[in-house]
């Protein structure tokens, strides 16, 4: 029994016997087949670099996150600070005020006294 072989250039048929055929059928899949295998490995580690890169991702997007709502709570601390000491810059404005008039007052009151006293 005679199998034939077709050139894929030329298209010329060639005649082999059925052990040859059997022999290139064989070789032909042990070599698909380590392909095949050869691209499996490569897939899964291109899913294993994937998936650490996702995971990496993830990461830095929750870090960032993180570093987000800090910033965010330390921009609340700080405008409380403020308006804080704003606060109190004004109560102390306004005491210092309240003691000026008063000690304004207690010095017009001495001048007063002084010049309607015969002394």
């Amino acid at each position: 029994m005679t199998d034939t072989l077709t050139c894929p250039n030329c298209s010329y048929k060639i005649e082999v016997s059925a052990t040859l055929a059997a022999q290139l059928r064989d070789s032909v899949r042990k070599e698909f087949e380590a392909d095949v295998r050869d691209l499996q490995d490569q897939l899964q580690q291109a899913n294993l670099k994937l998936g650490e890169a996702l995971s990496a991702e993830s990461e830095v997007r929750r870090e960032r996150r993180e570093l987000e709502d800090e910033k965010r709570q330390l921009e609340l601390t700080i405008k409380c600070r403020l308006n804080e000491e704003r606060q109190k810059l004004c109560e102390n404005a306004s005491s210092e005020a309240v003691d000026d008039a008063a000690l304004e007052e207690m010095i017009a009151s001495r001048e007063l006294q002084e010049e309607d006293s015969p002394f």
